[in-house]
């Protein structure tokens, strides 16, 4: 699984790099926005698919509070950030 994330990872910044040199090639303005847009759009989608590989899977969380959650439970109350 993690092979196919970082297989998109790569497709989506050779898309973003392609769009990027398409944009210089423009001839015009509105085909270089266009361009240039869409390169946007993919690194959208890249730092999307980042995220996700950097959400902490359920079965990695330890099951315990943070220490900063805990520090008044010997008084029978939790403190809240």
């Amino acid at each position: 699984m993690v092979a196919a994330m970082l297989e998109k990872s790569a497709f989506f910044q050779s898309q973003i790099t392609r769009c990027n040199s398409l944009a210089k090639q423009a001839s015009n303005k509105s085909e270089q926005e266009f361009w240039l847009q869409l390169a946007h759009r993919w690194e959208a989608m890249l730092l999307t698919n980042n995220a996700r590989r950097s959400v902490p899977k359920p079965s990695d969380l330890s099951g315990e509070l943070p220490s900063r959650l805990t520090s008044n439970a010997d008084q029978g109350s939790v403190a809240l950030p």
